[in-house]
C-alpha cells in the first residue's frame, strides 16, 4: 500500500503498518469499549449511588447523545487545524470524564460525565478514519479499515467479559479507571507513534456558517450520501444484532450464560474473519463488486433467518448458521462504503468521516429502538429488520448513486485466486 500524505515516508514498512492499524483501530474502539464494558455494573452502579436502575440506565443514552453530537464537530476541527491536536483534546476529555465517572458521587454527576465522556470518545472514532484517507490512495483505505476491525472488533467480545471480571474482584467503580488508563495509554501512543497527516488550514477564525455549509455540500452530494447510507444501514444491521442476542440466545434459543458468551464471541469472530477476508479480496476485486455480492449475500441470509422465525424454528444451528453467514458479509458493506464515501474527499476527510459516522449512529439507534417497539417475544421483528435493512440499503444506493460498475468486479491486471 502507498501512503499519500507529506508527513510519511514513501512506504510503510510491515511493522510501521501494523502499529498504524493498531493504534488507529483502538481509536476507532473507543465507543463500543466504553458502551459494552460497565453494562454488567448497572445494577451495583444503582446501590452504590442510591439510585433507581432506570436512571442508571439513562446514563446509555446520554453516551449516544453526546456520540452523535460529537462527531460532527471534531471532523471539521481536524480539517482545519490538522489531526493530532483535535485528537489529543479528545483523548484528554475522554480520561478527565473517565476520571469523573470513577468519583461520581450520585447518579446525576455520572449523566453529565458519561456525556463528556462521549464527546471525548469522538475524537478517535472520526479523526482515526480521516486519517487512513489522509494515508491511502483511495483503492487501499477500504483494506485498511478491514485491518482495523481486526483491533476494532475486538472490543465487543472482550469488553462485556473484562467488564464482569473487573466488577466482580475490584467493583464498578474500577470499571472507568480501566477507561481512564486506556484512554491515556492512547494518548501516549498517538504522541509516540502517529505522524500528523494534515497540515494547519491558513485562514480565519473557525465558523459555525462554514461548518454547516461543508456539511450541507456533503449531503448534496449523490455518491457520498449513497454509500454513506449504505454503511449505515449496515451499522443499523450490526447494533440490531447487538441489542437482539440477548434475547435470541438466552431466551428464544434457550442457551446457558456460558452458552450465550460462546455464541455471542462466534459471530464477533465470525465478522472480524469477514473483515479480513474482504482485505484479501480487495487485491483482485473492486469495492463496488464485493459490495454487491456482499449485500445479495446480507439478503439470502436474513430471509433464511425470516423464514426460521415465521416457522418458529428454535434449533440453535439452524439460527446461528445463518446469523454467523449474514454478520460475515456484513464485514464487507461497511468498510467498503465508508471507504466509497470518503473516496472523493481528501481535502475535508475529517467532516466527511464525521458526518458518515453520526448518520450511522442515528441510523443504528432508530433500528435499535425499532426493535424494541416490535418486540413480541418472537424472532420475527429482529429478523424482518435484518431483511428490510439488506434490502432498503441497495436499493437506497442504487437510487440515490445509480447503477454501479457492471462486469466482472475484477481490478485490472488481477487474477481472481486469492492471495
Amino acid at each position: 500500500m502507498t501512503p499519500r500524505t507529506e508527513g510519511a515516508s514513501p512506504t510503510l514498512s510491515r511493522s510501521q503498518y501494523a502499529r498504524l492499524i493498531l493504534i488507529l483501530g483502538a481509536l476507532a474502539a473507543f465507543g463500543p469499549l466504553s458502551i459494552d464494558m460497565y453494562l454488567p455494573g448497572f445494577a451495583d452502579i444503582a446501590r452504590d449511588l442510591d439510585a433507581d436502575l432506570g436512571r442508571v440506565q439513562l446514563t446509555l443514552p446520554a453516551f449516544f447523545i453526546g456520540l452523535g453530537i460529537g462527531q460532527l464537530f471534531y471532523g471539521p476541527l481536524a480539517d482545519r487545524y490538522g489531526r493530532i491536536p483535535p485528537l489529543r483534546i479528545g483523548l484528554v476529555i475522554y480520561v478527565l470524564a473517565s476520571i469523573g465517572c470513577a468519583l461520581a458521587p450520585d447518579v446525576e454527576a455520572m449523566l453529565v460525565l458519561r456525556f463528556v465522556q462521549a464527546l471525548g470518545s469522538c475524537a478517535g472514532m472520526v479523526i482515526a478514519l480521516a486519517m487512513v484517507r489522509d494515508l491511502f490512495e483511495a483503492r487501499d483505505v477500504a483494506r485498511v479499515f478491514s485491518r482495523m476491525i481486526l483491533v476494532m472488533g475486538v472490543a465487543p467480545i472482550v469488553a462485556p467479559f473484562a467488564g464482569t471480571f473487573v466488577l466482580g474482584t475490584l467493583g464498578w467503580r474500577a470499571i472507568f479507571w480501566f477507561l481512564a488508563f486506556f484512554g491515556a495509554a492512547c494518548l501516549v501512543a498517538v504522541s509516540l507513534g502517529l505522524p500528523e497527516t494534515r497540515s494547519r488550514t491558513a485562514g480565519g477564525r473557525f465558523r459555525l456558517g462554514d461548518v454547516l455549509r461543508v456539511y450541507a455540500h456533503l449531503l448534496s452530494e449523490r455518491r457520498f450520501l449513497g454509500y454513506t447510507l449504505l454503511g449505515a444501514l449496515a451499522n443499523a444491521g450490526l447494533l440490531v444484532y447487538i441489542t437482539g442476542a440477548p434475547f435470541i440466545f438466552l431466551e428464544y434459543l434457550e442457551v446457558s450464560p456460558t452458552g450465550f458468551s460462546w455464541l455471542f464471541a462466534l459471530n464477533a469472530a465470525g465478522f472480524i474473519f469477514g473483515a479480513q477476508v474482504n482485505a484479501r479480496l480487495l487485491v483482485h476485486f473492486t469495492t463496488d463488486a464485493l459490495l454487491r455480492y456482499a449485500n445479495r449475500a446480507c439478503l439470502l441470509f436474513a430471509l433464511v433467518l425470516l423464514l426460521s422465525a415465521l416457522l418458529s424454528v428454535r434449533n440453535v444451528a439452524i439460527i446461528v448458521v445463518p446469523l454467523f453467514c449474514f454478520l460475515f458479509g456484513l464485514a464487507f458493506v461497511r468498510p467498503n462504503a465508508m471507504a466509497e464515501a470518503l473516496a472523493q474527499h481528501g481535502e475535508r476527510a475529517g467532516a466527511a468521516a464525521a458526518l458518515s459516522g453520526s448518520l450511522a449512529f442515528v441510523i443504528a439507534t432508530a433500528g435499535g429502538a425499532l426493535l424494541g417497539a416490535l418486540h413480541d417475544g418472537t424472532l420475527v421483528p429482529f429478523a424482518g429488520i435484518l431483511t428490510g435493512l439488506s434490502v432498503l440499503g441497495p436499493v437506497l444506493l442504487r437510487a440515490i448513486v445509480g447503477p454501479v460498475a457492471a462486469g466482472s468486479g475484477r481490478r485490472r491486471g488481477t487474477r481472481a485466486s486469492s492471495s
